[in-house]
């Protein structure tokens, strides 16, 4: 037994050993064969590496790489094997072979997500190349997410990595149109280099290229020329023979900008560099390029057509179409090409032609005449460009259909130009460039269309900057927006404000702190990344916030008649570069006369207002006689001779005139006949109607300025403001108050820190104290408070709901004219931050003087007359009532008011209430009296 014991144990040992020898074998030949797959897989990539050519063939490098690829899956190496897959997707980027590319780029994303760390290095690589599979896609939003997941993941990554996603973000941008936008991430951009302390010189050329190609968008051609020069100075700082293509393409892009701004004469230098040089001969896209060049400077310095410019034109098309390298412009260069070509035959009255070639460049840029889905179109500012060319040539041939889709496409494209168009001064770029487009629009349907459809051109391009804000602002809470989430937005809104305001206060000092400066320029272009992400988070996961905020319909002229009583009448005027019209709407009417000479008219306007704002002028009541009839004010009473109540839309430099001191013929004001309000456009005139009018606490909110000083100014602007108290100011808040007669009125407020809790929670919010234009930039317009002050850009992160805020300060409907969205005031910012009517000022106001009409003005408002009745009476009133030096409109005529005219507190309706109330009762002991008998 126990040698069998002994026996059994010997073999079990040696069973044992022999199993762990095994093991230990296999693990070794594991390792081996590891180190041979990781040996083999490196091999393959360097092999592919080592014989890379950026112009092909790439049939070998593929095989290699995704024999490297199976490999690393094979070994279960997750790292080896997305880098692989990212290797491949660039080689099929470059192979011109987009299917590959997105597959290949979509695997590396589903590998990492399964196998590595959440914040592993290679994500930003991964989201890098999706970008570009977007961009390729023409999704740009969709490309500019990606690169900011790229960012999101880029914790420890290198500055150029940084630098190449802010600049493809920055290129998105510009391929959707916001062009200010771009600019925001090209400085960002530039800042890093200043955090970082890195000089990457190829980065730097590469913004400063991207920086060129914005202004130029822009036909800023001085600024594009100077980043051309810029971007060439650091391409020759670190030259080599590598980047002859680079330094082609920056001459032929200055030379594109020199024929753009008319200095053909400098264009010789630069052919004469590339072609001594033969620099871009490798490159199929730069001799497209030149050819184009040479087109166009042939173009120029002819008087007649030949063949030889479509010729050229031709080859250029031709050497891009055959072009194998990847180019996500190449679309929009051969349109480019088309629609010079397209000219060049309308030139020749080959209109045939021209229609063909047209549509071809509009082919090119993403527009299918069979889809009406225009955020695919890639650049809508050259398809409409282009639309409104066939337009031309469809009327000279008299097709009125295909004007009218012309014309229909154009209008679609400027919407959605609104809603990539995310930043106040691209907005304002592309209100100014579609009033041109809207001149013609309205030219053109004047003798071609109904009345109706003018209307509606004279319409689409007012107030939108203030309508998205406002829909932003109002739907929010009606999309299931949680108040968190609300909140996380103003509050990157008002940290961007607090940025750009230090920002602007360090750059208007004459020693400027550029370590401050440069920090705070950093911050709040992170804030304003992830107030971006922020945005499209939103819009993207909240489609009924989306639909609000950009909602398209256009108004209706029978949406504005329903509105309107017998005794009512629209009256709203267009200004373009050349041509003006008037619109008359009444509740069953409409009729549009073209108003002649512009310039005259912008000349009186400006002459007239100095005259009335001016204390201690002269008024030329010629000058309001001729304005009368300028504006054709004798139509409204040969038309319209039963109207009561005007609403004024106004345009351009006519939204800084009061048109109540127009006088007629027999020298009468126009605000002796009428009751006068002012509208920034239709819509939105609906829009404020609108708007709840919630149950509030207060009936009456007052503040006056107030600094317990001595001294005393006499108007209510900001010159010397911290010395100058306002004699009146108190006086004009205790005198409504009495006025009012209210428990729940309210005035007990230092300054605005106290103000503020109590701002939104009543029905008229007056603050009697100095106001500030900018009139550079109209952000910082400003109002004052004992303890601080607020500028516009403060007041859209404010809640300002009331139903009527009363600025009773200087200049604050007064402001910079932007085309089309007209005066850029204060009054427009209180409508930013929820009020649904403001009463403002033209101009510098008398403090007392203008005490005294408010006192007027509140009078009438008790008795329940509308808020524009009301002020038309105070100001009769008050011009019956001082001495005749006191008289000038300057003291009375300044104030207008703007937005919802609804009477505050309606006497009529309790009179009827109370009417109503007797009757019943009085019902009501008859039937008891019967009862009894």
């Amino acid at each position: 037994m126990n040698n069998f014991l002994f026996e059994w144990t010997s073999k079990s040992f040696f069973i044992l050993v022999f199993f762990f020898e095994c093991l230990f074998l296999s693990a070794q030949q594991n390792v081996s064969d590891s180190l041979s797959l990781s040996y083999r897989i490196d091999s393959l990539l360097i092999l592919s590496d080592k014989n890379w050519k950026a112009d092909g063939p790439f049939d070998d490098n593929i095989l290699w790489i995704k024999e490297a690829e199976n490999l690393a899956g094979i070994s279960r190496n997750w790292e080896k094997q997305v880098y692989c897959l990212l290797v491949l997707s660039t080689v099929y980027s470059y192979s011109n072979d987009p299917i590959n590319h997105e597959k290949t780029t979509e695997k590396s994303l589903h590998v990492a997500n399964k196998n590595l760390d959440e914040g592993h290095q290679y994500y930003t690589h991964i989201y890098n190349r999706l970008n570009d599979v977007s961009r390729k896609k023409k999704l740009y939003k969709e490309a500019i997410e990606y690169s900011r997941l790229g960012l999101d993941q880029c914790k420890g990554c290198s500055f150029f990595t940084k630098s190449q996603l802010l600049n493809k973000i920055a290129n998105s941008y510009i391929s959707l149109g916001d062009y200010s936008k771009a600019i925001d991430y090209l400085k960002y951009n530039l800042s890093l280099d200043y955090e970082e302390k890195v000089d990457d010189y190829f980065q730097k050329y590469y913004t400063h290229h991207l920086f060129a190609l914005v202004y130029k968008k822009q036909k800023s051609n001085a600024k594009s020329l100077h980043h051309l020069k810029l971007a060439e100075g650091y391409l020759m700082h670190f030259y080599k023979s590598d980047y002859n293509n680079e330094l082609a393409n920056l001459w032929i892009s200055m030379i594109e900008i020199l024929l753009d701004s008319g200095q053909k004469e400098q264009v010789g230098p630069y052919l004469n560099l590339i072609e001594s040089k033969n620099y871009g001969k490798d490159s199929l896209i730069i001799t497209s390029k030149y050819k184009f060049c040479l087109a166009r400077l042939q173009y120029d310095n002819q008087f007649s057509v030949d063949s030889s410019i479509i010729k050229l034109a031709d080859e250029s098309i031709s050497i891009l179409k055959n072009a194998k390298l990847p180019d996500v412009s190449l679309d929009l260069r051969i349109g480019q090409i088309l629609e010079f070509k397209g000219d060049v035959y309308s030139e020749q009255n080959s209109f045939e032609e021209a229609i063909l070639t047209y549509e071809s460049a509009l082919s090119k840029l993403g527009y299918v005449y069979t889809d009406y889905d225009y955020s695919k179109i890639q650049n809508k500012a050259a398809s409409i460009r282009l639309q409104k060319k066939l337009m031309n040539i469809y009327s000279t041939k008299g097709n009125s259909d295909k004007v009218l889709k012309s014309l229909d496409a154009i209008l679609g494209m400027i919407k959605y130009l609104r809603i990539e168009n995310s930043t106040a001064s691209t907005k304002d770029y592309w209100a100014n460039e579609n009033q041109r487009i809207f001149e013609d629009l309205i030219g053109f349907n004047m003798t071609h269309l109904s009345y109706a459809k003018v209307y509606e051109l004279m319409e689409e391009n007012k107030s939108n900057l203030l309508i998205q804000d406002i829909n932003e602002n109002d739907f929010a809470g009606f999309a299931n927006l949680s108040d968190t989430l609300i909140q996380k937005g103003k509050v990157l809104k008002s940290e961007i404000a607090y940025c750009n305001g230090q920002i602007r206060t360090i750059t208007q000092n004459e020693n400027i702190d550029s370590t401050v400066l440069g920090q705070l320029i950093i911050q709040k272009n992170k804030f304003q990344l992830e107030l971006d992400k922020y945005m499209s988070d939103m819009e993207k996961n909240y489609p009924e916030y989306y639909n609000m905020k950009y909602n398209l319909e256009p108004v209706s002229l029978s949406s504005i008649q329903s509105k309107l009583d017998k005794g009512s009448v629209v009256i709203e005027y267009f200004i373009g570069e050349e041509k003006a019209y008037v619109a008359y709407v009444s509740s069953h009417n409409l009729q549009i006369e073209e108003i002649e000479n512009v310039d005259s008219l912008k000349s009186l306007s400006l002459r007239y207002y100095q005259s009335i704002s001016q204390n201690g002028s002269t008024t030329d009541d010629s000058l309001a006689n001729q304005l009368f009839s300028l504006l054709k004010m004798s139509e409204l009473q040969r038309q319209y001779p039963n109207a009561k109540d005007i609403v004024v839309v106004a345009d351009d430099f006519l939204n800084n005139l009061p048109f109540e001191v127009l006088q007629d013929d027999n020298g009468e004001y126009l605000m002796d006949t009428y009751n006068i309000q002012y509208q920034y456009s239709a819509r939105l005139w609906n829009m404020l109607r609108s708007r709840k009018s919630e149950r509030k606490e207060y009936d009456f909110v007052g503040y006056a300025y107030n600094n317990q000083d001595e001294t005393f100014a006499s108007d209510r602007s900001c010159f010397d403001i911290s010395p100058s108290n306002l004699k009146c100011a108190k006086k004009e808040i205790r005198s409504i108050m009495e006025i009012i007669d209210s428990d729940n009125v309210s005035s007990t407020h230092d300054g605005l820190s106290n103000l503020l809790p109590v701002a939104s929670q009543t029905k008229i919010l007056h603050l009697a104290t100095h106001a500030c234009l900018d009139e550079q930039n109209s952000d910082y317009s400003r109002i004052y408070f004992n303890d601080t002050l607020l500028t516009n850009q403060d007041l859209k992160v404010k809640d300002f709901s009331a139903d009527m805020v009363v600025l009773s300060a200087c200049e604050t409907g007064f402001g910079e004219i932007v085309k089309g969205e007209g005066s850029m005031s204060l009054s427009k910012g209180f409508f930013h931050a929820g009020a649904k009517s403001t009463l403002v000022s033209l101009w510098p106001v008398d403090d007392c003087a203008t005490s005294d009409l408010m006192e007027y003005f509140y009078q009438n408002l008790k008795e329940g007359f509308t808020k524009d009745q009301a002020l038309r009476n105070a100001k009769i009133q008050y011009r019956n009532s001082v001495s005749s030096d006191r008289e000038h409109p300057y003291y009375w005529a300044g104030f207008i008011i703007i937005g919802d005219c609804s009477p505050i507190w309606n006497t009529s309706n309790n009179l009827v209430l109370g009417f109503l109330i007797l009757v019943g009762v009085a019902l009501l002991l008859y039937l008891i009296g019967r009862i009894r008998k």
